[in-house]
């Protein structure tokens, strides 16, 4: 064979390589968005069965249980809000006051992959619940905080970015979940403290129970 001719051949070699590489490229990139909106569907389902789980909870409290603090360090939060709550008030059971009687689990086969563990400042060790991206979820119950369900909650998850409206550059400091009367009220945490914060989980990506995706 002419140098010609192999010279021929290692181009047509060489060509072959280039579109397999295009094309794995290409499947790649669908398996990843395939991915994605697995995960999407999955924390949307996981909202509303956490959603259905609060509702039970305030059905024989009279009340939601104690936000979580979405955006404290988890290992140098005061303990004014708890990012275990969701775990520590739905998945276990938890004592009336009134009648000392223990109720619960309310949020039942969470799976056991979707909780992370934790050091809490106040009550040690301690459990979130993840959401597919293995971040916790947001959850807000109190009614001076609340900013999208007046009289419910607002529950979320950032989605596949980690980020929420307040992580956007040149946002406001999130006050709202720092225990402190940062604005003179006479009130802690109130609705004027929330700044950036009123638009935690209300990027496009972001899930949510107040515009569900």
């Amino acid at each position: 064979m002419s140098a010609r001719g192999r010279g021929f051949t290692l181009i047509e070699m060489l060509v072959v390589m280039v579109i397999m590489a295009i094309l794995a490229a290409s499947v790649a990139v669908v398996l990843i968005g395939m991915r994605d909106k697995a995960r999407v569907a999955k924390a949307g389902s996981q909202l509303l069965a956490i959603g259905a789980a609060l509702d039970a909870y305030r059905d024989e409290f009279g009340s939601y249980p104690p936000d979580t603090g979405y955006g404290l360090d988890m290992a140098t939060s005061p303990g004014t809000y708890d990012a275990g709550s969701l775990w520590r008030y739905l998945l276990q059971r938890v004592r009336d006051p009134k009648t000392g009687e223990a109720l619960g689990p309310f949020l039942q086969d969470w799976p056991r992959d979707d909780l992370r563990s934790y050091a809490d400042a106040s009550a040690g060790k301690s459990f979130y619940l993840a959401d597919p991206w293995g971040r916790p979820y947001g959850f807000v119950g109190e009614k001076r905080r609340l900013v999208h369900n007046p009289g419910s909650f607002d529950i979320f998850s950032v989605g596949p970015d980690g980020v929420t409206a307040s992580d956007e550059p040149g946002a406001e400091p999130n006050l709202a979940y720092d225990g402190v009367d940062n604005d003179g009220s006479g009130r802690i945490d109130d609705a004027s403290e929330l700044g950036a914060a009123a638009g935690n989980g209300d990027l496009a990506d972001d899930i949510n129970n107040w515009n569900p995706r």
